[in-house]
């Protein structure tokens, strides 16, 4: 099957917080893209969202070395969910939906960082 990917992605597994209807999980990054990010669920945890649905994403890493801010809070949609298998654990992408080239900077540099 072709890649349909149109971002590199960067492996890391960083804390994000995701609200969706004022509930917020705190759950993990497995990569990250300029085009979303994938969150990695434990074996046996069910994703509390379903395709389609809007979530608020926030990622705090503190600063950089040169001590800009790694952090960054946007709207994401849920465009896949993955319930697992015997050989991946579940987890859910979720896609960048902010306009705001603010954000597009801070993934930025929490992305150049990442890929240190």
């Amino acid at each position: 099957m072709p890649e349909r990917r149109q971002h590199a992605r960067v492996s890391a597994a960083v804390p994000v917080a995701v609200e969706r209807d004022g509930q917020v999980s705190v759950l993990r990054a497995a990569n990250l893209s300029a085009g979303g990010v994938w969150i990695a669920l434990d074996r046996g945890e069910l994703p509390s969202v379903e395709p389609g649905a809007q979530v608020r994403v926030r990622i705090d890493l503190g600063s950089d070395q040169f001590g800009r801010p790694l952090d960054v809070d946007c709207e994401a949609e849920v465009v896949r969910v993955d319930l697992g298998g015997p050989d991946r654990p579940p987890g859910f992408a979720l896609m960048w939906t902010s306009e705001d080239a603010g954000v597009a900077r801070q993934l930025a540099v929490i992305l150049e960082y990442l890929h240190g």
